[in-house]
């Protein structure tokens, strides 16, 4: 598969950030529609020996306009060893 678009997780307090990268997707980016609510949004991070998994449940859905189709994501994101710390410092600065 060509992948002309990549998702990206963004989390930052304005001053540091972590990407972590959620799909590849075979269109341009104009072909998608990303929808949040944020009421029903419920994120949770697992943390392991070997880095930690981002988590959510609900609330978060994207859709292919052109093929009118829903797109299905991941709800478990593996977060590598080596940003896992940052990003429980980012959570708990809330």
């Amino acid at each position: 598969m060509t992948v002309r678009t990549r998702l990206v997780l963004e989390i930052g307090n304005g001053v540091d950030n972590v990407l972590i990268p959620v799909i590849n997707l075979p269109y341009e980016s104009r072909y998608y529609r990303l929808f949040t609510n944020r009421l029903e949004i419920d994120f949770r991070l697992i943390e392991s020996n070997f880095g930690a998994k981002r988590a959510w449940t609900k609330g978060i859905s994207m859709s292919n306009t052109a093929l009118k189709i829903e797109v299905p994501l991941p709800s478990l994101l593996t977060v590598p060893w080596w940003l896992s710390k940052q990003l429980r410092s980012l959570l708990q600065d809330k």
